[in-house]
């Protein structure tokens, strides 16, 4: 309507809490998808004539793009949350009771999960994931990832927390394409390097050895030290518990 301020974009970090509470209410679709993803990936990413891009068009400006590392991780662990849901999800609305397509304004979950992958491919490109260093926290350690390079921020690193790097080690593993098994061999490298595996809790050192399993390159170094890590717990804590 006439004299209506403009609608105010989502920020990265409050589209991604979107996508969350829409998967964990089953409630994923093209539209959302697109919405959402274009907001954490590619902010203000608009056509000339003011639409959303479509998926390829979008994965041009995130490959070109820099986006950062913390909203690239944070939206591969949305995306590993994800994965039961994102396959069932097309590129359609719902009009008149009739699925249609269209362009820029609805994304398959196969072309979210392609974009959120190139995310990340992206954004580790500028880091160097085998000077990553552990800091010790009370719900598990935070990794912090050095940058190649100076930045013109003057920042030499990026700090992300333990769960979302876990995370998004998880999704690049499982991915199957040797770019991003390359990627998380590097970051289970980095993790567990001198005595690294044991800063994280049980969950987290079992999760990290699922990795280690899909990322056959790694050689033994990793596996090694987190199955140290994890007999090393006390004895009642690695027993299974009734749901």
């Amino acid at each position: 309507p006439a004299g209506a301020a403009p609608a105010t974009p989502l920020a990265p970090a409050d589209a991604l809490a979107v996508l969350a509470s829409l998967t964990g209410l089953g409630a994923l679709d093209g539209a959302s998808l697109a919405a959402c993803l274009s907001a954490a990936l590619a902010p203000g990413a608009v056509t000339h004539r003011g639409a959303m891009l479509d998926s390829e068009a979008l994965l041009v400006h995130v490959q070109s793009g820099e986006i950062s590392l913390s909203v690239a991780c944070a939206a591969c662990r949305w995306a590993f949350s994800a994965q039961g849901q994102l396959p069932k999800v097309t590129a359609t609305c719902n009009v008149t009771g009739k699925d249609i397509g269209i362009p820029g304004s609805t994304f398959s979950g196969e072309e979210a999960l392609g974009l959120v992958l190139a995310a990340a491919r992206v954004a580790f490109a500028r880091h160097d994931p085998s000077r990553l260093r552990l800091i010790r926290g009370q719900e598990g350690p935070r990794c912090v990832i050095p940058y190649l390079s100076a930045t013109s921020s003057g920042a030499s690193a990026v700090s992300v927390d333990g769960a979302t790097l876990l995370a998004t080690a998880r999704l690049l593993a499982g991915s199957g394409a040797e770019e991003d098994v390359h990627l998380a061999e590097a970051l289970l490298a980095g993790v567990t390097r001198g005595a690294g595996a044991e800063q994280w809790p049980l969950e987290a050192q079992v999760q990290w050895l699922d990795v280690a399993r899909l990322t056959p390159g790694s050689g033994p170094r990793a596996s090694d030290s987190l199955l140290r890590a994890v007999a090393a717990h006390e004895p009642h804590r690695l027993l299974g518990h009734p749901p």
